[in-house]
């Protein structure tokens, strides 16, 4: 069993054994109350980290974007000059990422849920070349789809147990194209896997989420990850598996107010293959022109602090829908190869519900 696995295991079981302790002592209160913060919710940004009563729907749209912006080895910054002295051609400068996100959640009972997700992604990288010349490379359209199922193992007024099992369905290009720099000048050519929209492989999604619940506070543990159930797509490479480890405390401030913060953190695996069409066409004179061309350059670690918010909109005009909005800052992150650092990145979401 390889690391991936043996850390996604330990990582659902440690979610198990949290449940199964019945006091989670970060959420552990003697009040008295009879109460409890009825949803707890997560910040916007974790997703599958709630259940609907049996016949209930939600809408959801949210927005993402991140940016990221100078060059990582490890953990330590590494500078465009140091990279062109490996031989590279181009350096990444920055790269912004857009992403909306359309979902839809039906209860089929109390104990199943199920979601569908469709993304919309838009992304831009700025580059230097080793003779001063700026360039900048595009993608937008329609990304991955994802089939999710989640299901109730057990739930109180104190405390929520669920599973979560998906299907991520390779429905984003994965042969986008823009203008690069080649011997002979500028041709359009396939962009490298990080300026695709899609996977191009068929990807399990599981997770297990704990939710302990109070008068006014409540927090919540998730194991999640991405793991990849074919070889390679049809560009020959496959993205790496991805294991998350999220956490949170939610505080209901007012009866329209929850405040909410946590932490996150983020094991991705290293890109197998040669990326056809990609490596090879962004070569000059037998070497890379760019570090997203190699395989090597893909996949690392990253730990995000979280806050956000959920405002319930006025019932009398407005019922069950609510708006919500969260930041990512990153506190730590240690890349395979060479790659671009992630500086933020924030949601902004609406949820109606019935």
């Amino acid at each position: 069993m390889n690391t991936f696995f043996k850390s996604l295991f330990f990582c659902l079981l440690a979610s198990s054994s949290l449940y199964a302790s019945s006091r989670l002592s970060c959420c552990d209160s003697d009040d008295g109350h009879a109460g409890h913060f009825s949803d707890g919710r997560a910040p916007l940004s974790i997703m599958g980290d709630h259940t609907h009563s049996a016949g209930g729907w939600m809408f959801a749209y949210r927005h993402l974007q991140s940016s990221m912006d100078g060059l990582r080895s490890d953990d330590s910054q590494f500078s465009t000059n140091a990279l062109f002295a490996e031989g590279y051609q181009v350096a990444p400068l920055r790269m912004e990422m857009k992403m909306e996100m359309l979902g839809v959640m039906y209860a089929l009972s109390s104990d199943l849920t199920l979601m569908l997700m469709a993304h919309y992604h838009e992304m831009e990288m700025d580059h230097l070349k080793q003779d001063g010349t700026f360039f900048s490379t595009h993608s937008q359209g329609w990304g991955d789809t994802q089939l999710m199922a989640l299901y109730r193992l057990q739930e109180n007024e104190r405390q929520r147990l669920h599973l979560q099992l998906g299907l991520s369905l390779p429905t984003g290009s994965i042969t986008e194209k823009d203008y690069l720099p080649a011997m002979m000048g500028w041709e359009k050519r396939v962009l490298p896997a990080a300026m695709q929209l899609g996977s191009g492989t068929v990807d399990l999604i599981p997770a297990l989420t704990y939710v302990k619940r109070m008068t006014s506070f409540a927090c919540g543990v998730q194991g999640r990850a991405i793991i990849r159930l074919q070889a390679e797509n049809s560009q020959n490479y496959r993205r790496g598996n991805l294991l998350q480890i999220n956490g949170w405390a939610a505080y209901r401030a007012s009866s329209f107010l929850a405040l909410n913060a946590g932490l996150s953190y983020t094991l991705t695996g290293r890109l197998r293959g040669d990326q056809q069409g990609v490596a090879q066409s962004m070569s000059m004179g037998g070497k890379p022109t760019v570090p997203t061309a190699l395989a090597g350059n893909y996949g690392g670690q990253r730990a995000d602090m979280l806050a956000g918010l959920y405002l319930d909109l006025p019932a009398k005009y407005m019922p069950g829908q609510r708006v919500a909005f969260d930041v990512r800052i990153p506190v730590y992150q240690n890349l395979n190869g060479y790659q671009l650092a992630t500086d933020w990145q924030y949601s902004i979401g609406w949820e109606f519900a019935f």
